[in-house]
């Protein structure tokens, strides 16, 4: 195995690296050729995944008496508690003259669920490498194993916060808009993005500690800087391109076309989700699979 001294010194320097990672998105071949060899090792090592995506979700409430059923219940809570708040403590509307198809807390809901999926993804990712040494040291172990389980444990509150929402949007309309046959696409985006994102992360953050406090930074403020809590015309003109060019935003957006509005109402953040899932899994890819030998020495 190469020393990661001697490879900083060529691949690292001036930061040749990351603008070699970047130039090699533009290559189809090689892109296509590493996106199948990391979807063979997941599918072959399939079984791993779900293993250890089980223990990810069952071991973080080990010991307790409702067990892994509290990684349902959180965000079941969490949903109830924010229905409860803005439906009957607050009673929070949107303007009669907005002309909006749903009330206040389907559209909160539509984008902090997804968001707090994506919180539970992207605040273990900085840490799946180096708080697992034992396994990344073993050369024969497969570590894009350790962010993928993360992705796929974020996906239990997902669900949980989804099905309640539907049932909420059920009780409060009567029924459930044609655009929920879109809710598939809208997971995949998000998922393919995540995945992206967490492999990423991992590599970054077995490199460099702060990572993980940057994520938490970003995480704390990442709320208030998507349109989940407000419309994105309630945003100053000034602000506006910030939050507008936030990519966790496009797929919030998307949730919210398919959960609260009923059709696609913003075709352009449709078109700039499927940019940056795809953007997203091969950067992360491709910087996971450069950075992937020299893990080990650093953990």
């Amino acid at each position: 195995m190469k020393s990661l001294a001697k490879t900083s010194s060529t691949d690292f320097r001036g930061g040749n690296f990351f603008l070699k990672t970047l130039y090699s998105l533009f290559d189809i071949g090689t892109n296509a050729s590493v996106c199948k060899r990391f979807a063979v090792r997941l599918w072959d090592r399939r079984s791993l995944l779900f293993e250890m995506t089980r223990r990810e979700i069952t071991d973080r409430y080990a010991g307790q008496w409702f067990g892994w059923t509290w990684a349902a219940l959180h965000p079941l809570a969490v949903v109830c508690i924010f229905i409860f708040l803005f439906t009957t403590v607050f009673n929070t509307r949107f303007p009669q003259n907005s002309n909006l198809p749903r009330d206040y807390s389907t559209y909160l809901l539509s984008g902090l669920i997804p968001w707090l999926s994506m919180q539970a993804a992207l605040s273990a990712s900085a840490t799946a490498l180096t708080s697992a040494p034992n396994l990344v040291k073993q050369a024969l172990f497969p570590i894009e194993v350790l962010p993928a389980r993360h992705v796929l444990a974020s996906l239990l509150p997902l669900a949980v916060g989804l099905a309640v929402l539907l049932l909420y949007m059920m009780m409060a309309d009567g029924a459930l808009p044609i655009s929920v046959v879109l809710l598939p696409v809208a997971v995949a985006l998000h998922l393919v993005f995540i995945l992206g994102v967490s492999l990423a992360l991992s590599c970054l953050g077995a490199f460099m500690r702060d990572v993980k406090d940057l994520i938490q930074v970003y995480l704390q403020i990442g709320t208030y800087i998507i349109p989940i809590v407000y419309l994105p015309g309630w945003v100053p003109d000034t602000l506006r391109p910030i939050v507008m060019a936030n990519p966790f935003g496009f797929f919030v957006t998307v949730y919210q076309d398919v959960l609260f509005y009923g059709s696609i109402v913003n075709p352009l953040y449709w078109l700039l989700a499927f940019l940056a899932a795809g953007a997203s899994f091969l950067l992360g890819l491709r910087l996971f699979a450069k950075l992937q030998p020299y893990v080990a020495d650093v953990v």
